[in-house]
């Protein structure tokens, strides 16, 4: 298997400090990517391009290239030291909406192990009117854990899916997509699970075809933006 920048990255974390480390479930450098292959010949490539302020927080920006369902989605999250990760919301720039999340959602919930839920309440505002879009109640678990072998490598994941409480993610799907702006099969109304790995991230995950990670690395030198930076461009 090889070792990205960010691999290595998450290693040297590890040698300073190694509590930390071994809850990093997704790093956050910029220019860190994530390129995947679909089980029907498709493939995108998800990238950090820089930071933004939300709620006075550093938060990263992930956007996707390469697949067209996907093409322009730009992704908000934030990792704390103790590897909680934080998704503060989503923009659609082909159609030009989105959603914010007060708070953030708490997509994972560090440490992880199987049989483990949390409950994920949020208020939903659209972008770009802010207006109030309606309230998101769910629970994440951890449904298993164990080596699952993508083609960059054999990596220890565990398994976590949302079970919603509310009618948010019926809401995303009747635009087609889910509750982080993700294109979905046409009449599903919820994500199949995501295989999460520390230092790494998502290995492998399921929208409109199930979807394998083939190769990460990064950083690289960006530059942070704000919020009503992004705003500008809408």
């Amino acid at each position: 298997m090889r070792l990205s920048a960010c691999h290595w990255l998450a290693c040297l974390l590890c040698l300073a400090a190694p509590a930390v480390c071994a809850q990093t479930y997704l790093p956050l450098g910029p220019g860190c990517f994530w390129q995947y292959a679909g089980d029907v010949g498709d493939a995108f490539t998800r990238t950090v391009t820089g930071t933004m302020d939300m709620a006075g927080e550093a938060v990263s920006v992930l956007a996707y290239t390469g697949y067209a369902p996907d093409e322009g989605l730009k992704q908000y999250f934030s990792a704390d030291v103790g590897g909680h990760v934080l998704f503060w919301g989503f923009f659609l720039e082909p159609e030009g909406w989105g959603y914010l999340y007060v708070p953030p959602l708490l997509v994972v919930d560090a440490p992880l192990a199987t049989g483990q839920r949390w409950s994920v309440v949020a208020e939903i505002f659209s972008i770009p009117d802010n207006l109030p879009a309606g309230s998101f109640v769910a629970e994440r678990v951890v449904l298993g854990e164990g080596l699952e072998t993508v083609p960059a490598g054999e990596y220890f994941a565990y398994a976590i899916t949302w079970e919603f409480r509310s009618d948010a993610g019926r809401r995303s799907a009747s635009r087609g997509c889910d509750p982080t702006g993700r294109r979905l099969v046409p009449g599903r109304d919820f994500p199949a699970a995501e295989y999460w790995t520390a230092g790494v991230g998502i290995i492998r995950e399921a929208t409109t075809q199930t979807w394998r990670l083939t190769d990460f690395d990064g950083p690289t030198a960006t530059l942070a933006r704000g919020w009503g930076d992004i705003k500008a461009l809408y």
